[in-house]
């Protein structure tokens, strides 16, 4: 995405708060049956996830916890400052617009 250069000297954090469910799906692929046999299969797939996997995890985990400490309603949405919400916009550059209008219009 190409932004401005106000947008490039802002600090941008993506979540993606449906990477537990992913995560979730991929270790339960092709488990046994066996409840205690498919314990043991997970964690083991657990036990081989590189680096990346688990930031991954980690950042999707605290995604969820910033969506539910922010009282997030629905999504998407964009966070700024930990206080603002605009809801409905996937564009950086549109969502810094609505909120630059807001900050105006509240400082008027």
């Amino acid at each position: 995405m190409a932004l401005g250069s106000d947008e490039a000297s802002t600090a941008t954090t993506v979540y993606e708060l449906d990477g537990i469910e992913r995560f979730q799906a991929s270790l339960s692929r092709d488990l046994p049956r066996d409840p205690e046999a498919a314990k043991r299969s997970a964690l083991t797939r657990i036990g081989h996830l590189d680096a990346g996997q688990m930031a991954s995890e980690r950042r999707a985990a605290m995604g969820l916890a910033k969506a539910t400490q922010y009282g997030l309603e629905r999504y998407p949405a964009i966070v700024f400052d930990g206080r603002v919400v605009v809801y409905g916009v996937t564009r950086l550059a549109d969502a810094l617009d609505h909120y630059r209008q807001w900050k105006e219009a509240s400082t008027r």
